[in-house]
């Protein structure tokens, strides 16, 4: 789950509607296989696909794009073509790559792809990929649709759809453009200006609250820490104490601990199990008028045909299993009264509003074919007079939500100068409401790339890259009052150069903390005076000694 998904693909099965027979003999001959799949059939087939990945999809003008295409076939349909090249068989039709105007579907460019049916056959893959550049003469100022089409030598290019349910169970299909946008917008500076000095009372110690010589109690809750080596997802602090949501993608379930930290009059610390989640992690944790929340990130239990969110009040924990389709709750967010979530479900993404506190959850109407195309939605925060929030791919557009309910999607650029070819890494994460506009950082998969911080305030701009933590991967933010605090590393061979910074205006920063830890610190607390690092995973398959570690800096 925790991968943004990449669909099973059917484009290939396609141009298998198109084979053209010849006959072996002069009396006629049974249809073939190959022949029963028609085209009508194939690209509205119960799949998605086809992919693409570029390396930018907000580019200025005459600047030529890089990407690749990729496409899969059915295994059924798989096991027809190789029956079909058995018997001499071959197809006749190619995949063409087209480039058009989103105003009037004019083609701007084109890329067609002859498909080697023989060596595709041998090596018995079900996926093709290949490279695609745009050249940059034919890209101006405007917005762009790229799209993939089975084209035969005698017949008419038909695109490919994505069908998907509108509804948890339903026999209604949604039919979806099957496209990827590109916007070519004029040049700007997306590095937002700032300065930075050192606090003349640098932190550079760490003291290890998991050690038995630290004045504290540690993973003390019995059978739930079977695997120690769990990530700190996520701190917040709540009733005079710290609340840590814990987890592990390696792990895999089947309960997630929340911990609660507290600290007495002499500065001893104490950490106990608050609560047992029942999912691979616990990887949001939220506070809004006197309530803890907890969204159920990834259920290992039950079915999926509610979400499970979790509430705390008055020192009793309660779980309200009443999101509708809730496969994967992902954000949470009290605004004008009334709280809102986000999910990944069974038909696509979805937003959800409750005037009664999560007992009952209406879903905000919006356009079906986008919800199910972005697959999910993620986190959510106030931007100026609307919501902000954000898809799973988040590098090629953002929802927003007006105080009337109007759920708008729009293309903005929140990733600026993000290179490489895919679609993992690109979904806003961390995102928080601050100084008139919201900072965030992309998610951490475990790939190898940079995730700076970024801050929007304006969407028709969009993101800029805050330019002192330009060359760092952010891992965690967090808001207290006015100011913001951001933590921060640098791998170091097997190890992490880690930092803290600290702002109230977004233009000057403090550099708070400079320490090495041994396993990525990911995430980060100021509580009563003194700052708590929770240590994790570095990577969904690999785990280090450290992780799951709490730290306390002096």
């Amino acid at each position: 789950m925790k991968s943004p998904f990449i669909p099973s693909l059917f484009l290939l099965g396609a141009c298998l509607a198109a084979v053209r027979v010849q006959a072996q003999t002069a009396t006629a001959a049974a249809p073939s296989p190959v022949e029963a799949l028609s085209v009508d059939r194939i690209v509205r087939s119960e799949g998605l696909g086809p992919v693409f990945g570029l390396d930018s999809y907000f580019v200025p003008p005459d600047r030529p794009v890089d990407g690749y295409f990729s496409a899969g076939i059915a295994a059924d349909d798989l096991a027809q073509l190789q029956k079909a090249h058995a018997a001499g068989v071959q197809p006749d039709c190619r995949i063409e790559v087209r480039l058009t105007s989103a105003n009037d579907d004019s083609v701007v460019w084109s890329q067609a792809f002859p498909v080697d049916w023989a060596e595709f056959v041998t090596k018995k893959e079900n996926r093709i990929t290949d490279q695609i550049t745009i050249p940059g003469n034919v890209l101006k100022v405007g917005k762009y649709r790229l799209t993939a089409f089975a084209v035969t030598s005698t017949g008419q290019p038909q695109p490919f759809l994505i069908s998907l349910p509108t509804d948890f169970g339903a026999k209604t299909k949604v039919e979806c453009p099957n496209f990827t946008e590109l916007v070519v917008r004029p040049d700007r500076n997306f590095v937002k200006p700032s300065t930075c000095v050192d606090s003349p009372t640098l932190l550079t110690h760490s003291i290890d609250l998991h050690s038995p010589s630290a004045t504290a109690t540690w993973w003390n809750a019995g059978p739930a820490v079977t695997d120690a080596r769990r990530t700190i997802w996520d701190m917040c602090i709540f009733e005079d104490a710290v609340y840590l949501g814990t987890g592990s993608w390696a792990h895999k379930g089947p309960y997630s601990p929340i911990y609660a930290l507290t600290v007495d009059g002499a500065g001893h610390t104490e950490v106990n199990e608050s609560y047992i989640v029942y999912g691979s992690s616990v990887e949001m944790i939220r506070t809004f008028h006197g309530e803890l929340y907890v969204p159920e990130t990834d259920r290992v239990r039950e079915t999926h045909a509610l979400g499970d969110l979790y509430e705390m009040k008055d020192g009793a924990w309660r779980k309200k299993r009443t999101y509708p389709n809730g496969l994967h709750m992902l954000g949470i967010c009290y605004w004008k009264g009334r709280l809102y979530a986000t999910a990944g479900t069974e038909p696509g993404a979805a937003i959800c509003v409750s005037d009664d506190d999560g007992t009952t959850w209406r879903k905000i109407k919006a356009d079906e074919a986008w919800l199910a195309r972005d697959f999910r939605l993620h986190e959510l925060t106030p931007l100026g007079d609307r919501l902000l929030i954000v898809p799973a791919y988040g590098e090629k557009a953002a929802y927003f939500l007006d105080a009337k309910g109007v759920l708008e999607r729009r293309n903005v650029e929140m990733f600026p100068g993000m290179q490489g070819a895919g679609e993992h890494g690109k979904t806003a994460w961390r995102l928080k409401s601050f100084a008139g506009g919201a900072v965030y950082t992309s998610a951490f998969w475990g790939e190898p790339m940079k995730h700076p911080l970024y801050f929007i305030s304006d969407p028709a701009r969009g993101g800029e890259i805050v330019e002192t933590l330009k060359d760092l991967n952010v891992m965690d933010i967090q808001i207290d009052g006015n100011t913001c605090y951001v933590l921060a590393d640098t791998p170091a061979g097997n190890d992490f150069e880690n930092q803290i910074f600290s702002t109230t205006d977004m233009k000057s920063w403090t550099r708070v903390a400079d320490f090495k830890t041994t396993a990525l610190p990911f995430s980060m607390i100021h509580f009563k005076g003194k700052f708590y690092v929770g240590l994790g995973d570095r990577t969904a398959e690999a785990t280090d000694e450290a992780s799951g570690r709490l730290l306390r800096l002096e």
